[in-house]
């Protein structure tokens, strides 16, 4: 879902020049072609054509700003809670806020859609999600940047057993979000300093938030060792390597599997290991 997501919001931008600004997780659906899921953007009605900066800046500014709560970028709602204030100025929806919004919708379908949870748990997975469905604004914001923006939240975050193995792209999604939330605080305090400011692209923060910049922080190895190692400290490797998106004929699967096999072996040794770097291909050796 996140891939064809990313491929839409990216072309509709830079070929239809239009921003959805909407995304979330009502306004997309999936039908099945040839035994595989085709995901699609529905619901263009506060959709806006962007053509030249100009035109930007109207179409994409507003006396209300646009979108669904809890999967709005946290720019958005710090924006919604500034309005109104004595020289403030709305922010431009830019497209990075769209793909901040995907964020949002896989990540709220990975805590709330699997089946098969009692009660306590629901209620426990209800008041993870509620930290950025409700409440103020102000607080509404400071709880979704510091989500996105670090890593070692996601890490500690809970999530559903059978969608724990999402964690490490979570994380990684957390990574690339992070480094261009710095670097757009860096762009900001440059305006304080007295020399010209540099150029800078607000739509991509200098390319570091865009489609292939995702998906190139996503990757396409399934799990490094340092995350399958993360995993099972949480008791959650074998779950992701059985649920994970393994080719059951991969190297990469039979060695995900041969880690799940050393448990004990990661539990013995773990503080040596978690400061070193680890190839899966050398934990058999160690212990045959």
């Amino acid at each position: 879902m996140v891939d064809q997501m990313l491929d839409c919001l990216h072309d509709l931008r830079y070929k239809a020049n239009i921003l959805h600004r909407d995304v979330s997780k009502n306004n997309i659906m999936y039908e099945m072609r040839d035994n595989k899921p085709h995901f699609i953007l529905i619901d263009y009605d506060l959709a806006k054509e962007v053509i030249g900066l100009d035109a930007f800046r109207r179409s994409s500014t507003g006396k209300h700003r646009t979108g669904t709560l809890p999967f709005m970028a946290y720019e958005l709602v710090k924006d919604m809670a500034r309005y109104g204030e004595p020289g403030h100025v709305p922010v431009v929806h830019r497209l990075r806020y769209d793909f901040e919004s995907l964020f949002w919708v896989a990540l709220w379908c990975a805590v709330k859609m699997p089946p098969g949870r009692d009660d306590s748990e629901d209620q426990m997975l209800h008041n993870v999600v509620k930290e950025w469905e409700s409440g103020l604004l102000t607080m509404l914001a400071s709880h979704k940047r510091a989500l996105c923006t670090t890593p070692d939240d996601m890490r500690s975050l809970r999530l559903p057993p059978s969608s724990a193995y999402l964690r490490p792209w979570f994380r990684r999604w957390c990574k690339v979000m992070k480094k261009a939330d710095s670097r757009l605080e860096e762009y900001k305090d440059a305006f304080e300093e007295p020399f010209p400011v540099l150029p800078f692209d607000m739509e991509t923060v200098d390319g570091l938030l865009t489609r292939d910049s995702i998906k190139e922080g996503l990757g396409t190895v399934p799990y490094t060792p340092e995350e399958l190692l993360e995993l099972q400290e949480t008791g959650e490797v074998e779950r992701a390597v059985t649920n994970g998106p393994y080719d059951e004929e991969s190297n990469d699967y039979q060695q995900a599997r041969r880690c799940c096999s050393l448990s004990w072996f990661l539990d013995w040794c773990w503080p040596e290991l978690a400061n070193y770097p680890l190839a899966l291909d050398a934990i058999p050796s160690a212990v045959d």
